[in-house]
Order: structure tokens, then C-alpha cells, then sequence
């Protein structure tokens, strides 16, 4: 520790945290304007995470009370969802609904909550290293460089998460305050962070535990409890005042998830852990020119945007000569921190290899990858927390605060704030170009928000409900601009982008949905619409086609207003459940004609026998069919009309087809994962992972439609 009569107090406590209080916001302003404050300024907000953000904070916003709390049914209809699962923030949208409620129908709260953020990373920062160094100047230079942090302002395309106080806050508690103290403050903490986002809830969780490691004796506990199992003793290894008190956390944060409607979503993962992980280099991996000027940007994986961990040549140097110090000079004297810090150190690197997940990378290189199945993801809660890189935050956040305190328990204030306010001018200059980007990612975009409000004043008095078949078939965009129109004017939609889409509640309406299409049991208050199944409601209906979106609409001349040829309205079509595709090909002969084309990848578990059957025809390139390549092939009357091949971009093939404008476009996982097969301007393809097909006999008067997974193994299909 720091000799606390040898320091120099250059700042007192009160003016320090003045000081930092002003530094965080001029730091707002250096990166954002101050129409971000305007709660009535929007437009910049009809984008990307932020527009699923916004728009569900609107619906939530627009119609009554439901319960639980955070519960609302407009989007997703008719099963509703949670804003917990739009990341609408309910920290602030719960009470302000209670407060705003019938008095405005849009407001925004994003712009203050980053200026809330980046206020709180900087008080917080210091109060967190004040009560480590004893040193209010160590601490206002330190608190400065944490407000340099730049995977903070990283994810401020997903404002939730922009939070990182939370972190710094957690591990205030598990290393600083009093044990009874801090049962209270990290209960409350961990309430807090699951009311903003629960990644952030689970990683206060882990930072919180090591204080937990740091207060018990292991070994000891674990003999107690080897003991009591094999009746040698009769004391318990937790008391039942600990037992009373861990139950009643559990259920009070219970009680708090299900007000807040973490329990309205029947789906929390299906897989994908190991995709949106960090990658080894990402400590000085800026990822990108904008983040850095001393650093190129380092390969890395695509979708590790969520292991971003770029700290900054400021930020690393200062941990260069920490680690340094530790290794030449140890303390003099051993501090009620050093077994907190130790044990914090044990979740920091445990942190970082899960950040690492079961795929590790290096650069553009897997070094290792442990394949695990959905299932075991799901009961491992793998799936749950399948965006991994994000718990590297912790192991940086650790690294940083322990650097400043080994540096200052090293040296006295003085040598320590002419280190730190080195690092700190190095970092504003690694980091000079983030307040353009931050201004660029913020860009008012006036013709966007001009785009939305016209589509919501041209909405029918007529028009009730939205349903697109199936509900998350459409473009995240067009999800936006149909959610804003329908809240505005009081009415629903099925079709909403969500963390955790309830699929297996909407299952049966989707059904009916298309029971009632099928037989013309359409409703007047309703527009149906789709892209994936868009041939099938095109069929024997009077329905409207929107180019952009590749959208075929009924009940929706005011938002697609170019009719379908008269051809479609005499069609049938009828999708084949679970077909076999080596099949398929080999009855395909005279006077047939079919058309398939690869999403994402088709090639891991592509049978023999299918791959014969294409030879058969006449295909040669599906012989060097590889993984995750772009794959398309058009067959007539036995032969081979067209193949297309390619690896990291797509292939597309058009032209007239039996009386019909045919367009195929295949991409791979690395060029797009689409699969489109556009008949007569309708896209008929199922645009699933794989294989995706249509033919028909003769004349297209039938067209049948079907899809394998050839990346699954049969078994599993």
C-alpha cells in the first residue's frame, strides 16, 4: 500500500470528483452533438440494433399496462414479447412509460443514456481507484484513462451495453468494501445490470463470485462438506443463516426477472456458441483503422466484432510497466487487497477463456475448435451466452484497474500520475479518430425518419393487423418501418426482429395463417405478406409485389403497389416436407424442371448418392463442391441447363424457363447465406441452410417446392 503520510495530495476528494464529473462531459460532447439530448430527435436512432431498440421502447410506450410489466403484445402479435428481448432498456423504459404514458407517442432516451454511461465510468472509476491508491490525483488520471476504455464506445451500436460502469462498479464491491456491505451493494448491483442487459448481469455475477473465493477457505470448506456428506460431523457446510439469506436473493431476483418479462420467451439459445467469440489477438487487434493510429487492424474472424478488446497503446503501456514493476519490485507490505486481487485474477482469466469459446482463433486461424451440439449448448446455457467475446471485457477492465494499483503501490503519487498522464496522452492519440465515427454512427439520417413517418401517415384507417408468413421471414428493415407505421396507428404485427423469438408459441398461428391463405379465408383488416413463402400466398390470390424487399403482398396495395402477372393467380404451390434429394434429382427427367440452389452450406454432409445423381445429369462442378461454397444448378428434361460454382462471393443465373422469367442466385456462408429463386418476379425458394429446390412437370401451372439441410447429417434432419 502507499504510505499515506508521504503522499501529496494534489486534489481533494470533493474537487477530484467535480473535476471528473466535468472531464465526462466534455468527453460526451468531443464525441456526440447535442441534438442526441433532444428526447424528439430520432432519425438517427432507424438503424441498425438501435432501430429494434427504439421501435420496441415505442411499442412498449403506446399501449397499456400489461402483466408482468415489462410485457407488451403489439409486435409479435398475438403472442406478445418482452423489452427485455428488444433491449428497450427497462431501467429507464419502465418507469418513464409510467411517468409519459398517453402524454407522447415517440421519445428517445438513448442519447442521455450514453451521456448517464460515460458520467458514471468516469465517477465511478475513480471512486473504485481512490479507495485502491488512497491518492486522489492517481485517481482522477486513472479514471480519465478508464473513460478511454475503447470497447465501451465500441458497442455503442447496441446502447445497452454501452454500460460498463457496471463492471468497474462490481469489482469496486469485490475488492474495497466491507463484506456485509457488499452482499447488499452486489445484490443490487446484479438487480441493476438485469434491468439493462443480462450479459452485463451475468458478468457482474462472476466479478462479484471472486470475492466470494477470496472470503472462503476452499480447502476447508470442502472437508466440511466431505464430512457432513459421509456423517462425521453434523454441522452443515453452509449455515442455515446463509442458506436463508442465499434464497432470499434468489427470489427476489426472481421475482425481478419476471416483472421485467424475462420469462415471456420460450427460446434461449439453439446453438451458435463459439461464433461470436474473441479472438486471441484481440488485446491489440483495433480491428479496424478507425480505432487506432499507431496499430494496423489485425485479421481476425468474421462476427468477433463481439470480442472486440482493443485497449489502446495509452492503456496497454500502462500495463507493460505494471506487469514490469511487479516483476523488479515487489511491495513492501502485503495489502487486504492482494488475495482480492488474486482471486478476481482467477475469474479474469476464466472470463477470457470463455471469451475464447470452444473455437479458438488466432488471427484468420482456428488453432482448435471443440464441435458441441446445440443441445449441449442449450444445457450448458452455452447458447444463452452465445455472444462469449463480450466476457473478454472483463479480463480488460481487470487488467487495467490492477495495472494502476500496482503501479501505485510501487511508486508515490507523483511518478505514478507522470506515467498515467503519459499513457493517457498516448491514448487520446491512438484513439483521435473515434469522435468522427461516433458522429458518423450517429448521423441524424432525416431522410430515413422522413421515409417512416410517411409510410405510418399512408396507413389505412382499414388496416387492423400486420402478419407475414413466417413471422421472422422479412428484412430486419422493412420489420422496422412496418413495426413504427403499425404502432403509430394502434395496430399489430407478428413480424418483429427479437434476442429470443418466442417461435414455438407463434408455431400454431403461422399454421393457421397459412390455412387461411391457402383457402381464401382472408381478413379485410389484414395484410399478409412474405418473401420466403412468397409463391405460395402469390398463388390463386390478387396480390401486389414490392421489388426492394422481394415481398409479395395481399391486402396491401398501400404499401406494395405493383400487381403480380395474372399468370400467378392460376398457379399452384405446394411445399414437400422431408424429401430426399438424390431422389428428387433422379426422377427428375423428361418434361421436368428444377432449379437448386445452396444457402450457407450445403456441402458438409451432401450424400453419395445425391452427388451421383447430379453426375448423372451432367453436373461436374458439385464434384468440387466445398464447404460453405456458393452452388447452383438448373436441370431440364434430364440434362444439366446451367451450373454455377464459387467460393466467398455468389453465383447468380437468369433467363426464360418453360413460359417463365427465371432468376437464381446462390451465396455461401462467407458470401451473403442466401438462396433465391425468383419465378416470374416471386421468390419460391424456402431460403433455408442448404439445398434449397422447385420443379414442376410440363407447364408451371404446379410448381412444388422443397428443402434439405445437407449441412446436418441425415440422422438429424
Amino acid at each position: 500500500m502507499i504510505n499515506k503520510s508521504s503522499k501529496i495530495r494534489l486534489l481533494k476528494t470533493e474537487s477530484a470528483i467535480a473535476l471528473v464529473f466535468v472531464a465526462s462531459i466534455a468527453l460526451y460532447f468531443c464525441l456526440f452533438e447535442i441534438r442526441l439530448l433532444n428526447p424528439f430527435s430520432f432519425g438517427w436512432l432507424l438503424q441498425g440494433d438501435w432501430g429494434q431498440h427504439f421501435i420496441g421502447w415505442m411499442a412498449f410506450l403506446n399501449e397499456p399496462w400489461h402483466w408482468p410489466p415489462g410485457r407488451f403484445e403489439n409486435l409479435g402479435a398475438p403472442v406478445g414479447n418482452s423489452i427485455v428481448y428488444t433491449d428497450s432498456l427497462p431501467l429507464l423504459a419502465i418507469p418513464l412509460k409510467a411517468l409519459l404514458a398517453g402524454q407522447v407517442s415517440l421519445l428517445q432516451f438513448q442519447g442521455w443514456w450514453f451521456l448517464i454511461c460515460i458520467i458514471l465510468q468516469g465517477v465511478i472509476s475513480y471512486v473504485v481507484l481512490r479507495r485502491l491508491t488512497c491518492s486522489p490525483s492517481v485517481s482522477v488520471v486513472g479514471a480519465l484513462l478508464l473513460l478511454c476504455w475503447p470497447p465501451m464506445y465500441h458497442r455503442l451500436g447496441h446502447d445497452t451495453l454501452v454500460a460498463h460502469w457496471l463492471l468497474l462498479a462490481a469489482m469496486g464491491v469485490a475488492l474495497t468494501v466491507k463484506r456485509k456491505t457488499a452482499v447488499f451493494l452486489g445484490v443490487g448491483l446484479v438487480a441493476t445490470a438485469f434491468a439493462i442487459h443480462a450479459y452485463l448481469a451475468a458478468m457482474v455475477s462472476l466479478i462479484l463470485g471472486s470475492r466470494i473465493l477470496a472470503e472462503i477457505d476452499i480447502g476447508s470448506r470442502w472437508q466440511t462438506v466431505k464430512n457432513f456428506v459421509a456423517r462425521k460431523s453434523k454441522t452443515p457446510p453452509i449455515s442455515p443463516r446463509t442458506m436463508f439469506l442465499m434464497m432470499t436473493i434468489i427470489l427476489v431476483l426472481g421475482v425481478e426477472l419476471y416483472l421485467l418479462g424475462y420469462f415471456e420467451s420460450g427460446s434461449s439459445g439453439g446453438g451458435g456458441f463459439g461464433v461470436f467469440s474473441m479472438n486471441l489477438n484481440a488485446l491489440w487487434n483495433p480491428q479496424t483503422e478507425d480505432w487506432s493510429r499507431f496499430i494496423p487492424a489485425q485479421p481476425f474472424q468474421t462476427e468477433q466484432h463481439e470480442g472486440f478488446l482493443y485497449l489502446g497503446v495509452g492503456l496497454m503501456g500502462v500495463i507493460v510497466v505494471a506487469f514490469a514493476l511487479a516483476l523488479w519490485q515487489s511491495t513492501t507490505a502485503q495489502s487486504s487487497f492482494d488475495q482480492r486481487f488474486k482471486k478476481l485474477g482467477v475469474v479474469a482469466i476464466a472470463a477470457f477463456i470463455f471469451a475464447l469459446s470452444s473455437r479458438v482463433t488466432f488471427g484468420e486461424n482456428v488453432l482448435f475448435n471443440i464441435g458441441l451440439p446445440p443441445t449441449v449448448q442449450d444445457l450448458l446455457f452455452l447458447s444463452t451466452f452465445q455472444s462469449s467475446g463480450r466476457f473478454g471485457w472483463i479480463t480488460g477492465l481487470v487488467l487495467i484497474v490492477w495495472s494502476i494499483f500496482a503501479i501505485a503501490s510501487r511508486l508515490g503519487s507523483k511518478q505514478t500520475v507522470m506515467i498515467l498522464s503519459f499513457a493517457l496522452a498516448l491514448q487520446l492519440v491512438d484513439l483521435s479518430s473515434v469522435p468522427a465515427l461516433m458522429r458518423d454512427w450517429t448521423a441524424p439520417l432525416p431522410e430515413k425518419r422522413a421515409q417512416y413517418e410517411e409510410l405510418a401517415a399512408q396507413w389505412p384507417s382499414s388496416l387492423k393487423h400486420i402478419r407475414a408468413i413466417p413471422p421472422q421471414d422479412l428484412d430486419d428493415e422493412i420489420q422496422y418501418q412496418l413495426g413504427f407505421a403499425a404502432i403509430l396507428n394502434g395496430g399489430t404485427t407478428n413480424s418483429f426482429y427479437f434476442a429470443r423469438p418466442n417461435n414455438e408459441a407463434m408455431e400454431p398461428f403461422t399454421e393457421r395463417l397459412k390455412s387461411d391463405i391457402s383457402q381464401n379465408q382472408l381478413r379485410d383488416d389484414t395484410m399478409y405478406l412474405s418473401s420466403s413463402h412468397a409463391c405460395y400466398i402469390a398463388a390463386g390470390n390478387k396480390s401486389h409485389f414490392k421489388a426492394h424487399y422481394s415481398l409479395v403482398v395481399v391486402n396491401g396495395s398501400w404499401f406494395a403497389d405493383d400487381p403480380l402477372p395474372n399468370d400467378w393467380r392460376d398457379r399452384q404451390v405446394t411445399t414437400e416436407e422431408n424429401p430426399s434429394l438424390a431422389e428428387l434429382i433422379a426422377s427428375c427427367g423428361e418434361d421436368c424442371t428444377m432449379v437448386l440452389a445452396i444457402k450457407d452450406d450445403g456441402s458438409k454432409n451432401l450424400s453419395e448418392e445425391t452427388i451421383d445423381a447430379l453426375a448423372s445429369k451432367g453436373a461436374k462442378k458439385v464434384l468440387n463442391l466445398d464447404f460453405r461454397d456458393s452452388y447452383l444448378i438448373v436441370l431440364k428434361d434430364g440434362n444439366v441447363v446451367t451450373e454455377e460454382l464459387a467460393s466467398e462471393e455468389s453465383v447468380e443465373w437468369s433467363n426464360q424457363l418453360d413460359s417463365l422469367s427465371v432468376r437464381v442466385e446462390s451465396a455461401g456462408f462467407d458470401a451473403g447465406a442466401h438462396a433465391f429463386i425468383f419465378l416470374d418476379d416471386v421468390n419460391c425458394s424456402l431460403n433455408q441452410r442448404g439445398f434449397n429446390g422447385v420443379y414442376w412437370q410440363q407447364e408451371p401451372k404446379h410448381i412444388k417446392r422443397f428443402h434439405v439441410d445437407t449441412y446436418l447429417p441425415a440422422t438429424e434432419r
